[in-house]
Parts: C-alpha cells; sequence; structure tokens
C-alpha cells in the first residue's frame, strides 16, 4: 500500500505537518532507530522506536516510543498510514502524505481508539 500511494518504501525521512496553523508539532523526523517531534518555539522531544510492526499487510506501521528524556516515562503508540487527501495527478507523482494516530495505552492501540491525530507531508 505505501508504494502505490506514492510513499517511499519506508516511512524514514522528515515529515512536515500539512497545516502547521492546528498542530503543535511542525517537524516529524523518522529514522530506523528514534523518532522527533519539532514544535514551533524550536524546542523537540525524542522518542527511541522499542518496537515497530508493520499492520494489516503494510497497512499501517505501528510504532512503541520511549521518551529519551525520561527512560521510565510512559511509552507512547502511534500507528502510521498513507493518507490520501489531495486528488492525485500526473504532476503530483511522487506526492506522499501520512496520518500519525497517537494512542495513550497499548489496548487503545489494538482497538484503535486514538487519542489525537495529525497529517504530514514528506519534507522534499
Amino acid at each position: 500500500m505505501w508504494k502505490s500511494s506514492g510513499c517511499p518504501a519506508t516511512v524514514s525521512g522528515q515529515w512536515v505537518s500539512d497545516n502547521p496553523a492546528t498542530s503543535r508539532h511542525q517537524l516529524l523526523s523518522i529514522n530506523k532507530k528514534n523518532v522527533a517531534y519539532s514544535f514551533e518555539n524550536d524546542e523537540s522531544k525524542y522518542f527511541d522506536i522499542s518496537e515497530i510492526h508493520d499492520l494489516k499487510g503494510e497497512r499501517y506501521i505501528s510504532m512503541k516510543l520511549t521518551p529519551v528524556e525520561n527512560k521510565d516515562g510512559k511509552a507512547t503508540i502511534i500507528k502510521i498510514r498513507p493518507h490520501l487527501v489531495h486528488a492525485r495527478s500526473k504532476n503530483q507523482k511522487g506526492y506522499c502524505s501520512i496520518k500519525v494516530f497517537n494512542f495513550e495505552t497499548e489496548q487503545h492501540a489494538k482497538t484503535d481508539r486514538y487519542s489525537s491525530w495529525n497529517i504530514y507531508r514528506l519534507k522534499n
């Protein structure tokens, strides 16, 4: 599903908030080991990826994140999927946006009871 949606083979990279006016997060950076959220006030919050799972035939990627600043802190669970909000044309080939769902507990993630979500587009 990722590649057919115009997205790269992995979710690694820098992702820009699709609507900065409604989001505290301006930039989402993902690599193989960690995730960083950057905020509008130049502050960043870093997480180690403690678990990563492909779900539902590559429709979702699920990650369990542990805050770097406080290893004893509560883990955050996110699910990421391609998000097709714009009409695609030949000129938009390679356009990719993702929807990131945040969950408070693993049980909420299993039942898709997200606490918040945001849309990001791949930064060129």
